[in-house]
């Protein structure tokens, strides 16, 4: 049997991996530039094509900005933030949990410079990011909060509050680091020291003093 792909085969590989660098180029452009500042002609220069050839994979820049955002979509992984904070130890819990989410922004640290900017910025793409990354991990930390709270390993606390808390400590490491802060870059061993500490602070606490010396 032959095993050649197909001409068919051929040209939706070629188109796929066309499809990709110009995405790449586009992450790039909009990391230099931003978003306002970039124009098809620079994403064209950035994944050396014609003008022409990126309308036929995006209609406008626009297109190209979602596109960006579906491919972390498609890179998104819940289900690991879920196994994650299901961990039967808590500090495997918090470890996990975060640790996922920082090995995720340091493997698309590009893609997330080029997004989050936006997202902050326009009322359409801030509610999809919510509604797709943000509003289903609320409710993960919110469920597993409310398990450890019955099965006696936290303290009574609002819920809703804490698992918004929890969050916002990733949500603003990654606007940190959107904006350059050179403590907390990503690299294995910024995250691992990060964990450490985030994982520190959450269970453990920062005063010296024990409940109760007061």
């Amino acid at each position: 049997m032959d095993d050649q792909p197909k001409p068919s085969a051929r040209r939706q590989r070629h188109i796929t991996q066309r499809r990709e660098a110009i995405l790449d180029a586009a992450a790039s452009v909009f990391t230099a530039k931003g978003y306002s500042g970039a124009s098809i002609k620079d994403i064209a220069e950035a994944a050396d094509v014609a003008d022409g050839t990126i309308y036929n994979y995006f209609a406008n820049k626009e297109a190209l900005l979602l596109g960006l955002f579906d491919r972390l979509v498609d890179l998104e992984r819940v289900d690991n933030r879920v196994a994650s904070a299901a961990a039967d130890n808590l500090d495997d819990a918090v470890i996990g949990y975060f640790g996922v989410h920082l090995a995720h922004v340091r493997a698309h640290y590009d893609v997330f410079r080029a997004i989050i900017p936006e997202v902050l910025s326009t009322p359409d793409l801030r509610q999809r990011y919510y509604g797709t990354f943000v509003a289903p991990l609320l409710a993960v930390a919110e469920a597993q909060i409310h398990a450890r709270i019955s099965q006696g390993q936290l303290r009574q606390i609002d819920e809703q509050q804490a698992a918004r808390v929890v969050y916002a400590l990733f949500f603003g490491l990654l606007c940190l680091r959107v904006l350059g802060d050179e403590a907390i870059q990503p690299s294995e061993s910024t995250d691992a020291a990060l964990l450490n500490t985030i994982n520190h602070l959450l269970l453990r606490g920062w005063s010296v003093s024990e409940p109760g010396d007061d």
